[in-house]
């Protein structure tokens, strides 16, 4: 089996590049695949293709920052009783 060599990685080119791999994106954030590719979806986030491999830019994760500081994407959060306590609430 042919061994990889980690220490060439696009994160590691990323400040030189100005690129940074989808994939690196999503570990660094802590999202899923499936996440990303609904975020890139609804415009949230842009990237680029080159051979096949998407990326982001510096300036568009700049720009997602901005935007996700801004509250853009925040939506409010409904927390459902328990059931169990809310009948135990009305004993």
């Amino acid at each position: 089996m042919k061994e990889h060599n980690s220490l060439v990685t696009p994160v590691n080119l990323a400040p030189a590049s100005g690129l940074l791999a989808l994939r690196n994106f999503r570990s660094e954030v802590g999202i899923s695949g499936p996440t990303a590719w609904r975020w890139i979806k609804r415009g949230w986030l842009t990237t680029v293709n080159i051979a096949g491999t998407p990326y982001v830019t510096n300036e568009a994760l700049a720009e997602f920052k901005r935007r996700a500081v801004a509250g853009e994407f925040a939506k409010v959060v409904i927390r459902k009783r328990n059931r169990a306590r809310a009948v135990a609430d009305t004993l």
